[in-house]
């Protein structure tokens, strides 16, 4: 599909929407696409939830230079919301990697008295930008999820200068600080799936743009006004971290839950790359949170 002039790729789910189910947008983090969300893309859209993964400007399929803010990121996501709804069903969109392009109202089937609930979810600096977006959108947000955030977020000025003079050695800097470690009890299963993860997160942020993690990283780092934004949202929220994240340690995301009024969860265990990690107790986090706030008005129990 096109958004701002632009093609944006959206990975979207072959689910025929469910009228009682909101449509959930997943939103990726630095140096990452649409890819980081596959599994939960499939875990959802078995259970009946049509969803989308967009790849962010730059980033991934999609065309346009990187954004080099949270705040132009935020607006970006509004007007891709705004895009992907019902009201021009003869627009395209790429529904996966593979497949051709078709009408987005194989999808999008909604009366329109009932345009479908809009559940963002962010990853790291995802999180920021979707913050950021449904502080400020026009469309409606019925709920807010935050996985792996922090704010401030803020990066070392070692690792920015590295972004800058090194970017290969920064990325596997990253790649190993974005996983558990192993634990001393580990069996040999354990050690080769954290090597086999390690090594699908090197690829797909290797496979990046030049210069796009510096921008990434500027930007998370130079987001000043997410408690601000935080006040704006009413919707029901969720914060999402790993117990053993060493990029974003829960402890730093308190002010932001805070302010947000946000019910939190931690998985046991898991690290900042927590959707590969540990990929069903994030999506039965999120899935108990859906099904507390959205189970009285969308009949989550009909599924």
């Amino acid at each position: 599909m096109r958004n701002d002039g632009y093609h944006a790729f959206v990975a979207a789910s072959e689910t025929p929407p469910n009228d009682y189910l909101p449509h959930l947008i997943f939103v990726h983090g630095a140096q990452n696409d649409h890819r980081v969300w596959q599994a939960q893309q499939q875990w959802f859209s078995q259970r009946g939830f049509a969803n989308f993964a967009a790849d962010l400007p730059g980033h991934g399929t999609s065309a346009g230079a990187p954004l080099a803010s949270i705040e132009s990121m935020g607006q970006w996501l509004g007007k891709l919301l705004t895009a992907i709804s019902p009201v021009d069903a003869g627009a395209e969109y790429r529904p996966g990697t593979a497949d051709p392009l078709r009408r987005r109202d194989a999808v999008l089937r909604e009366t329109p008295a009932s345009p479908p609930s809009i559940v963002l979810i962010g990853h790291s600096m995802g999180s920021l930008a979707a913050l950021e977006c449904a502080a400020s959108t026009q469309v409606n947000i019925a709920a807010l999820i935050l996985v792996g955030t922090a704010f401030p977020m803020r990066v070392s000025p070692a690792l920015l200068e590295q972004t800058r003079t090194d970017e290969a050695a920064a990325i596997g800097q990253i790649v190993q600080w974005s996983h558990a470690p192993n634990l001393s009890d580990a069996s040999s299963d354990e050690i080769r799936a954290r090597s086999e993860r390690l090594g699908a997160t090197h690829a797909l942020m290797s496979a990046q743009a030049k210069g796009l993690l510096n921008n990434d990283l500027s930007a998370c780092n130079s987001y000043l006004s997410g408690l601000e934004a935080a006040t704006k949202i009413t919707c029901p929220c969720l914060v999402v971290s790993g117990s053993k994240d060493q990029m974003t340690a829960p402890k730093y995301s308190v002010k932001l839950q805070e302010a947000l009024r946000a019910s939190s969860t931690t998985i046991d265990g898991a690290g900042h790359a927590m959707m590969s990690e540990q990929s069903d107790a994030l999506c039965e986090a999120i899935y108990h949170f859906l099904s507390v706030h959205f189970n009285a008005t969308h009949r989550m129990t009909a599924i």
